[in-house]
C-alpha cells in the first residue's frame, strides 16, 4: 500500500496507521509506505513504534517526482485518507498509473471518482469504513483490476495526457485575459503562463 502527502494532521496519515495495524495483523504480505515529510513525523514514527508496525510501515521522507513515479508504478494499492479539500493531484497521478484507489469522501473527491467503480471512497475519518474498503479491496483481485482499468480510462478520457490540459489551461487563461482592460497584467501574466505551458 502506497500513500503520499505532507505529514500532518489534515493527511490524516494517523488514520490510517491505526487502521492498517488492525489489518496487518492477519496480512503477512501486506506493507504500508508514505511519501512525505512534516511535523507530524515525529508522532507518526511513535505511533507506528507502539503498534509494533516497524517491520510492515515506513516513512519514505520527501521524494523527488521521478521516485514518486517509481512508487506509483510498482505499488499494488494506492489509500488517500486526507481531509483536504480539493481534488490532490496525486490522486489522478495513481488513477493515470492504474493503480487501484481508496480515499476519502471529501468535497471534489466524490465528483471525480464514482464509488465502486472507479475506486472505494470512505467516509472521511471513520477507522471502520476505511478498514472495511481495505479488506475488501486487499481480498479481491478482481475488484482490483477493474477499479485501476476504469481509474486509468477516467482520467485518459476526461483528462487527455498532461501536456494538452496545460494547453487548456493556457487557452482559457488567454481567454480571460483577452477581455481584460489591463493591458500590462495581460502581457506579463501571458508571458508567465507561456514559460510554465513551455
Amino acid at each position: 500500500m502506497l500513500s503520499i502527502g505532507s505529514l500532518n494532521k489534515t493527511k490524516n496519515h494517523a488514520l490510517l496507521i491505526n487502521t492498517f495495524a488492525e489489518i496487518a495483523t492477519s496480512k503477512n504480505t501486506c506493507h504500508l509506505y508514505i511519501i512525505g515529510e512534516g511535523k507530524e513525523q515525529q508522532s507518526l514514527e511513535k505511533q507506528i513504534f507502539d503498534l509494533k508496525l516497524e517491520q510492515k510501515t515506513t516513512l519514505l521522507g520527501l521524494l523527488d517526482h521521478n521516485s514518486i513515479s517509481k512508487w506509483l508504478k510498482v505499488a499494488d494499492i494506492f489509500v488517500h485518507p486526507s481531509q483536504n479539500r480539493g481534488t490532490p493531484n496525486v490522486l489522478l497521478e495513481a488513477m493515470t498509473c492504474g493503480l487501484p484507489v481508496i480515499a476519502s469522501k471529501v468535497d471534489g473527491i466524490p465528483e471525480l471518482i464514482q464509488d465502486n467503480t472507479e475506486a472505494l471512497l470512505f467516509e472521511s475519518g471513520s477507522k471502520d469504513d476505511l478498514k472495511e474498503k481495505l479488506n475488501r479491496l486487499i481480498q479481491h483481485k478482481q475488484l482490483q483490476k477493474m477499479l485501476a482499468k476504469n481509474a486509468k480510462q477516467k482520467i485518459t478520457t476526461h483528462y487527455g495526457n498532461w501536456k494538452n490540459q496545460a494547453e487548456k489551461l493556457l487557452a482559457l487563461y488567454e481567454q480571460l485575459l483577452a477581455s481584460s482592460s489591463y493591458s500590462l497584467l495581460q502581457t506579463q501574466t501571458w508571458r508567465i503562463l507561456s514559460a510554465v505551458a513551455v
